[in-house]
């Protein structure tokens, strides 16, 4: 029974989680009786750098989603969504398939130049690949990844959304891995999945020669990689490592952005 509400904020500071602000917030929100937003502009600053964020309708009439961050991590930790990653930038855009006020977004993530520090499910992972050398990068400085890019269906559930990954891929000079899976928040479980391939760099410069890279990797353009999986509960999930997984052809270019 609630009217619909129409509001215009400006702050220095800006609470967005427990123990967590972002400074110089300008929002715009126009929501419905049912609490709906018909649309949403923010701008503040996260961390060191500046945050936009879009939810409104486009010359179509279709509510679109943008996002761009200029410190991801900030911005991540800043809306209580991921803790581990330091720096980098963020663009996310998202858009309905179905009728014009459709809730669930489909689109791509992109993040460029950020690191990864603790995460202990990713510590686990690189743990059982017993890649000691990105371990201690990993608690200690970070270890460090060029992009990463996924595409992504955001599914509206009354109860928590679920959020479907596809076509995941992140490229660093000391790891590569590519991810599919889901993210429901209504049970707080994860199931996803990839392939990962240590030490990139020096198996892209192997697979590069001519004639013994394709004898040595078989044509798959890696010389050791493994499968993977992460499942559970999202607070505790389980990881496990086949290292003994065959590649595709042409997986090491994905994963290397060498290929669109």
């Amino acid at each position: 029974d609630a009217p619909p509400l129409e509001m215009s904020v400006a702050v220095d500071s800006m609470r967005t989680a427990d123990g967590q602000t972002v400074q110089y917030g300008k929002i715009y929100a126009d929501m419905d009786a049912q609490g709906r937003f018909n649309q949403l502009e923010l701008d503040a600053v996260a961390g060191t750098g500046e945050l936009y964020l879009r939810f409104k309708p486009d010359t179509s009439g279709k509510r679109v989603f943008r996002l761009e961050a200029d410190d991801a991590g900030a911005t991540l930790k800043a809306f209580d969504l991921y803790d581990d990653i330091v720096g980098g930038t963020l663009e996310i855009y998202a858009e309905p398939k179905g009728w014009l006020r459709d809730r669930n977004l489909f689109g791509k993530a992109t993040m460029s130049n950020f690191k990864v520090v603790d995460a202990p499910v990713f510590a686990r992972l690189v743990s059982a690949m017993s890649l000691t050398g990105a371990l201690q990068n990993l608690n200690s400085q970070g270890l460090a990844f060029t992009k990463m890019e996924a595409d992504f269906d955001w599914l509206y559930r009354p109860q928590g959304s679920l959020l479907v990954l596809k076509d995941g891929r992140t490229s660093g000079n000391s790891l590569g891995l590519t991810f599919d899976g889901t993210f429901n928040s209504e049970a707080d479980t994860l199931d996803v999945a990839g392939t990962i391939i240590p030490l990139s760099g020096v198996n892209k410069v192997i697979g590069d020669i001519p004639l013994v890279g394709d004898i040595l990797t078989g044509g798959t353009g890696a010389l050791i990689a493994a499968t993977y999986k992460v499942q559970g509960p999202g607070a505790d999930p389980r990881v496990s490592v086949n290292p003994l997984s065959v590649l595709t052809p042409g997986i090491l270019r994905r994963i290397l952005f060498e290929q669109n």
